[in-house]
């Protein structure tokens, strides 16, 4: 080692120091400052291929702490989001055809992409009760709107998206408004749980939702005075896909299947097309489904749905890289 090394050094430099005083003309002498100048050398390479060693480490140590600061998202901005919102199908109006929900989640940011995470914390409607025994249009508003209902904290929504499909950097404030540069688009996949009950039967229904649509921003403002947010319109147009599950879903129930909404199929593909005005923290937003020609009331056909909400997001800060 090097310290044994110096040990070695110090004490054969002690004792040429000593032979020189003693006896300069010596014959060992020159010998020894050859012996000495030998475990110099070879300390000098010791400490060398420590330092290397030294060095590898710290470099390998910052080369691993590098690699985890690239996955840092210092450009995203996350966000507590909280909305409320209430929607109604034109076709029913009773209020267990209405949702009224509040949920609680968690919203990101990074540039032109986005996405949030949803769970249902609040839904006026515990779970979807039919008028009398012919009553089965309840149950298809429900499916329309699956959202209307959720008992406990039992819907979960999940959604990606990007406001254009064009890299950042080269979209530009003033992009023409035929631009093809405004197109987006968003995936949503949603879960619902609620109970639907007729005359003396209930039954649990897990309704899965999936929304495939493109976006088109048609206008983008500045609201005049501080602080007073932005005016957004989107033309929206997609696929969208609703799965009853659950007990409901169990090959056991077929026939209760035929007396809730009149058929035992549990897969409904529809085409969607949309708008959505955004006015600072306020929403509305118009649906135009058509999930074809399945003879289900409240649900098949031309449906709309009208929609209108609140969101408010707490910006959470979170730790970038430090500046090199």
């Amino acid at each position: 080692s090097i310290e044994l090394k110096n040990k070695e050094i110090d004490k054969s430099a002690a004792f040429l120091v000593e032979l020189k005083s003693s006896d300069p003309s010596n014959s060992l002498i020159e010998q020894k400052e050859l012996e000495l100048e030998k475990l110099n050398a070879e300390n000098n390479k010791l400490k060398l291929k420590k330092y290397e060693l030294t060095t590898a480490k710290e470099n390998l140590k910052e080369a691993s702490q590098n690699s985890d600061l690239k996955f840092l998202d210092n450009d995203t901005r996350l966000y507590i989001e909280t909305n409320i919102n209430f929607a109604t199908s034109t076709e029913d109006s009773r209020p267990d055809a209405q949702a009224g929900t509040g949920t609680l989640g968690i919203k990101f940011e990074r540039k032109f992409i986005y996405g949030r995470v949803r769970f249902t914390v609040f839904s006026k409607n515990d779970e979807i009760d039919s008028e009398g025994i012919a009553d089965t249009k309840i149950f298809g508003s429900n499916l329309l709107i699956p959202e209307n209902s959720s008992s406990s904290i039992s819907n979960f929504s999940f959604l990606l998206g990007t406001k254009s499909f064009y890299k950042f950097e080269s979209v530009q404030q003033d992009e023409p408004l035929l631009s093809k540069k405004r197109i987006g688009g968003y995936v949503q996949f949603s879960i619902y749980n609620t109970n639907w009950v007729k005359s003396d039967v209930t039954l649990p229904v897990t309704t899965t939702v999936l929304d495939l649509h493109a976006t088109y921003r048609l206008l983008s403002l500045d609201i005049e005075g501080e602080n007073n947010g932005r005016a957004d319109l989107y033309l929206l147009a997609g696929y969208s896909n609703r799965r009853l599950g659950g007990d409901y879903g169990l090959k056991a129930n077929i026939e209760e299947r035929n007396n809730f909404i009149g058929t035992d199929e549990l897969g409904f593909d529809a085409i969607n097309i949309g708008a959505r005005l955004e006015i600072s923290h306020f929403f509305g937003q118009v649906n135009l489904t058509n999930f074809g020609d399945k003879g289900i009331a409240g649900f098949s056909g031309n449906q709309a749905v009208i929609t209108i909400g609140f969101n408010a997001n707490l910006n959470l800060k979170a730790k970038g890289s430090k500046d090199k």
